[in-house]
């Protein structure tokens, strides 16, 4: 591959894995407004729609900026596809995320095939801030959580077939690149 082909391939991929657009408003929240989402600062997103079916990832890794740690370590993530999108499937025993920066929203697509899944959003000092419950949907659906200093969200449940197809959040005081 030529140093072109291979830099244009490695940009494509950056520039996909920093962007998300959820499909529809989280049934959780409102959908954002138009000057919500062109709001001051950067959206960042990890989404796993990028990576093959069945691809491996190790017990704690880093996606667009956001820490992913397996409480079941040391046993591997691992992206599936269900239907015709993929995510990063959560194992019941848990697991938390950890956004780049503290943010006061994050928005999620999830999927619970198997049985519901708990959602819960922590401050720095471990106290939680924002939970759901997501029902067993059988397919990917979009949902909030809002709370003022968000560190951490952990995931328990789902029966070994929850998954998390992206996390976007908006890092404020970056400005945006106008085009």
């Amino acid at each position: 591959m030529s140093r072109l082909a291979l830099f244009a391939a490695v940009a494509l991929a950056g520039s996909a894995a920093a962007s998300c657009t959820p499909a529809g408003a989280p049934s959780s929240a409102p959908a954002e407004s138009s000057a919500e989402a062109a709001g001051p600062g950067i959206r960042l997103c990890a989404d796993f729609g990028l990576f093959p079916d069945d691809n491996p990832m190790p017990p704690t890794f880093t996606l667009s900026g956001f820490t992913f740690d397996n409480a079941a370590a040391p046993s591997a993530w691992i992206v599936n596809q269900e239907g015709y999108e993929k995510g990063l499937r959560l194992q019941a025993a848990g697991a938390e995320i950890r956004p780049p920066v503290v943010v006061d929203r994050i928005e999620m697509s999830l999927g619970t095939f198997a049985s519901e899944l708990k959602v819960e959003a922590e401050d720095a000092s471990g106290a939680v801030v924002a939970s759901l419950t997501v029902p067993k949907t059988g397919a990917f659906k979009d949902y909030v959580l809002s709370a003022p200093g968000i560190v951490a969200v952990t995931f328990k449940g789902g029966g070994e077939e929850a998954s998390v197809k992206s996390l976007c959040v908006r890092m404020a005081g970056v400005p945006a690149v106008q085009g």
